[in-house]
């Protein structure tokens, strides 16, 4: 599970939880304390909009819609994800510039007078906006579906967001898959078989996690 996925869960079970006024006075104190303690341990009533749980959620095709965010949040996360791509593209521009340099032209000619530079820069910050307004305008997607896919496919069209939600929708949502790799690479790696190998450790962890695996295709 990708760390995009984690905010809604809170989000849905708080409303879940909210009371409907049908239920008895215990049950509703104990529906309002667990909605109470849900929105003070994920600060929902002061939520960071740059925290990674909310730009992941926002470049996931499948939350990206926030319905749960007030309109002024939702501005907040758009700006942030905006001011992220243009730091991505400056450094991308700053790698490119100096080989770019030297290969420019030193002299016109007749062609360059008329028609202008060819090499001019575009309005790097309309087209970018452009772009950003492209993605939001786009349908959210299925709970189901795999937003990596959805990357692979609009990659072209959205590509200074793509390479920010590449980098963010690889979080996992926990660390319990490593702890599980680090437990077994502690069981492998004894004291009477401590002289093994890099690779034969590497190829023994990669077996015992996916044993599973090779009993599924029996």
């Amino acid at each position: 599970m990708s760390l995009s996925g984690v905010y809604d869960i809170p989000v849905r079970m708080r409303i879940t939880l909210t009371p409907t006024g049908y239920e008895l006075p215990a049950i509703r104190h104990v529906k309002e304390e667990m909605k109470r303690q849900i929105e003070v341990r994920w600060n929902m009533n002061t939520i960071d909009t740059s925290s990674p749980l909310l730009l992941s959620a926002a470049l996931d095709p499948r939350f990206k819609g926030m319905n749960y965010l007030d309109t002024e949040k939702v501005k907040r996360v758009k700006s942030h994800i905006a001011r992220m791509c243009a730091e991505d593209i400056a450094k991308l521009d700053q790698k490119e510039s100096e080989p770019h340099h030297k290969m420019r032209k030193t002299e016109m000619n007749a062609w360059d007078i008329l028609l202008g530079d060819e090499e001019q820069p575009i309005d790097s910050n309309n087209s970018r906006q452009q772009e950003c307004d492209s993605y939001w305008a786009e349908k959210t997607r299925a709970r189901d579906g795999d937003p990596l896919k959805w990357w692979s496919v609009k990659q072209e069209a959205y590509p200074s967001i793509a390479r920010l939600a590449k980098r963010l929708l690889c979080i996992p949502a926990t660390s319990a898959a490593s702890e599980r790799v680090f437990s077994t690479t502690g069981n492998t790696i004894t004291q009477l078989r401590n002289s093994l190998s890099g690779n034969t450790v590497e190829s023994l962890i990669f077996l015992s996690m996916n044993a599973g695996l090779l009993s599924s295709i029996d």
